[in-house]
């Protein structure tokens, strides 16, 4: 029947058909953009919700203090004075020695916890740790046994019984 119209008809049943597909693909966009903003609504509540209630918990907690500058500077000094009691009293400062592995401790070592002891003759640091594998472990004990503020880090030979996410333990003496 197509082939039976006229170059007139054909072209006029041609731009109808464009003019449909047109129209079919713009309501194709629109149900798009309503589909989005139906999906994200939910998101936009919740986000609205949480902003809201962190403005309103911050303007509570700002409105609540008021700072006096004459009892701020009466704590500060009360804290200086106490810091510089606990320096003059612990002639061992262990947090020097702690500042010190750390300031040597690679990447691949994470340390969990530090442990001092102080016995009859020596003090005594104790760290633990996961290494990465047995290559950071060695390279961390070796750079451990340059410092001078220590004697040997010792540690137990099954800590190198595994390849990787090896846990240990580190003892070192200070030297005095």
């Amino acid at each position: 029947m197509y082939k039976l119209l006229t170059p007139a008809g054909i072209e006029k049943v041609r731009k109808e058909y464009a003019f449909r597909r047109i129209g079919a693909g713009l309501g194709l966009f629109a149900l798009l953009l309503a589909f989005t903003a139906l999906a994200l609504l939910p998101s936009l509540v919740i986000a609205k919700g949480k902003r809201d209630a962190a403005v309103l918990a911050l303007s509570s907690s700002a409105t609540a203090v008021s700072i006096d500058k004459d009892e701020l500077s009466e704590w500060a000094a009360g804290i200086r004075s106490t810091l510089k009691v606990l320096a003059s009293a612990d002639p061992d400062r262990p947090y020097e020695y702690f500042r010190s592995v750390l300031s040597v401790k690679s990447a691949g070592i994470k340390i969990t916890d530090f442990y001092w002891q102080r016995s009859a003759g020596a003090s005594i640091i104790k760290i633990k740790g996961v290494a990465k594998d047995r290559q950071s472990l060695l390279l961390f004990k070796s750079d451990l046994d340059t410092l001078d503020s220590f004697g040997s880090a010792e540690f137990p030979v099954d800590n190198l019984a595994k390849d990787a996410n090896i846990d240990f333990e580190i003892s070192l003496t200070i030297s005095s």
